[in-house]
C-alpha cells in the first residue's frame, strides 16, 4: 500500500508512500524554486511580493517544469535500479559486453548519467582512458540508448544544467573519491542523491552510494560527503525515524561514516565542513530563530553542497509537517533556490509521505507518472549494498 493508515494514535506511513513523497516532494520543490534560482531576495520580493514565490508557475499546457535537479535524480534512480538488478542476478555478462564492471559497482549510474548528458545535446568521450575505451560504436550506442528515460521526450529539455556535471560527464572518465578529476563541491552532487537513500540496504550503504554517485562528477570531499549524508538521512526517514534525531545522526555520519571513503584533498576529517553546516542548521532551528529568508541566508546561498544541504535541513526542521511552508522557506532566498527546494522536498516528503503533500502541489507537475514509477521501483528494490 502507498498510503498512510492509523494504528491507534500513531500514523503508519508505508515505505512506498515515503518513497513517492521523497521523489515527488523533491520535484515539487525543484519546480517551485526554478523561476527564482538566479534572482536575489530583493528581486524575488519585487516580482512575487514580500512573501516570495508561493505557487508553481505553469507553462501554457498547464505544467510546472522540473529542472536538471530532478532530471538527474530520475537518471540516478534508473542507474541504481540497474545496479540492483545486476546485484540480484549476479550476472556478469555485462562485463564482457561493456567492459569490466568497476570495483565500486557504480558503472550503471555513470552510464545513466551519460544518457542524461545525451538528452542535453552532448555526448561522453569514448577514447582511451574513458569507460568506453576499446568498445565499438555499436556497443557505445547500445549503452547510450538503454533504459526508458532516454526515450521520454520531455526529459530532453535543457533546464540550466550545471557546468560541473556537464564537463565531468563529457570526459567519459569514471571519477571516484580517490580518483577525482576536479575539486568541485557544487551542489550538483547532493541534489540528486535521494534515490540512494530509498534503495540502499541500510543507512551506511546509502551513505556510501550517495558519496560515490556524487563523486562521479564532483571531486571535492564536501561535494560528495554532503550527498552521502542526504542519502543517509533519507534511509533513516524511510524507516520512520524522527526528523530531528535523523538530523543529529547525520552530523555523526558526516564525521564518522566519512572514513568509509578515500579523501585525498582535505587533511584531517573531510566530513567536518558538512558536519558544521548541519550543526548550524540544527542550532538555528532549536534557537527560536525566525523561519525567514534572513535566517536562511545566515547559512549561505546553497551553491555549494554543504550549504544547500544545511539550508534544506533548516527549512525541513522549521516545518516538518507542513510541506508547502517548508519548500517555500527553502526557495525564497538569494541563492540556488531550485536545488534547496528539491533537497528540502526530498527530506520532508520522505518524512511525511506522499499523502502528507497537498495534492494541489503535485497535480500540475510534469513527468509525474514517471517520477512515481521510479520511486515505487526504488522502494521495491531496497537492499542495494556497497562495500567499503
Amino acid at each position: 500500500m502507498w498510503f498512510a493508515r492509523e494504528i491507534g494514535m500513531t500514523p503508519y506511513i508505508s515505505r512506498g508512500a515515503r518513497a513517492v513523497g521523497c521523489l515527488m516532494g523533491g520535484a515539487v520543490g525543484d519546480a517551485l524554486g526554478a523561476p527564482v534560482e538566479f534572482l536575489d531576495l530583493a528581486e524575488i520580493c519585487r516580482q512575487y511580493g514580500s512573501r516570495g514565490i508561493r505557487a508553481l508557475e505553469l507553462d501554457p499546457p498547464g505544467l510546472a517544469h522540473i529542472t536538471d535537479d530532478t532530471q538527474m535524480t530520475m537518471f540516478t534512480a534508473e542507474g541504481l535500479l540497474e545496479m540492483r538488478a545486476r546485484e540480484r542476478s549476479r550476472d556478469q555478462s555485462s562485463a564482457a559486453v561493456y567492459g569490466r564492471v568497476d570495483q565500486a559497482g557504480m558503472r550503471p549510474v555513470l552510464e545513466a548519467y551519460h544518457r542524461w548528458l545525451m538528452t542535453q545535446g552532448s555526448r561522453p568521450g569514448t577514447g582511451p582512458g574513458t569507460v568506453y575505451a576499446g568498445m565499438g560504436e555499436a556497443g557505445v550506442s547500445e549503452v547510450l540508448s538503454t533504459g526508458e528515460l532516454i526515450h521520454v521526450p520531455r526529459l530532453h529539455a535543457r533546464r540550466s544544467p550545471g557546468n560541473t556535471c556537464l564537463n565531468s560527464l563529457e570526459t567519459g572518465i569514471h571519477m571516484t573519491p580517490d580518483r577525482p578529476q576536479n575539486n568541485s563541491k557544487g551542489c550538483g552532487g547532493v541534489m540528486r542523491a535521494a534515490p540512494a537513500g530509498i534503495i540502499g540496504a541500510d543507512p551506511v550503504s546509502a551513505f556510501r552510494l550517495g558519496c560515490r554517485l556524487a563523486a562521479l562528477t564532483h571531486g571535492h570531499p564536501s561535494g560528495y560527503i554532503a550527498a552521502g549524508v542526504l542519502a543517509f538521512m533519507i534511509s533513516q526517514l524511510m524507516d520512520g525515524e524522527d526528523l530531528l534525531r535523523t538530523a543529529e545522526q547525520a552530523v555523526t555520519a558526516a564525521r564518522e561514516q566519512a572514513c568509509c571513503e578515500g579523501h585525498p584533498i582535505i587533511p584531517g576529517n573531510p566530513g567536518e565542513e558538512t558536519a558544521r553546516a548541519l550543526e548550524q542548521a540544527i542550532e538555528l532551528s532549536e534557537s527560536g530563530a525566525s523561519a525567514t529568508a534572513v535566517t536562511v541566508e545566515r547559512i549561505g546561498a546553497g551553491w555549494v553542497a554543504e550549504e544547500a544541504l544545511a539550508i534544506s535541513l533548516f527549512a525541513a526542521l522549521a516545518f516538518p509537517q507542513d510541506f508547502s511552508a517548508a519548500v517555500q522557506l527553502a526557495v525564497n532566498h538569494s541563492g540556488d533556490s531550485d536545488s534547496t527546494g528539491s533537497i528540502c522536498g526530498n527530506i520532508v516528503g520522505a518524512f511525511i509521505g506522499i499523502t502528507g503533500i497537498p495534492e494541489s502541489c503535485c497535480r500540475e507537475l510534469e513527468l509525474r507518472p514517471e517520477i512515481r514509477r521510479l520511486a515505487i521501483g526504488l522502494s521495491d528494490a531496497r537492499g542495494l549494498t556497497v562495500k567499503a
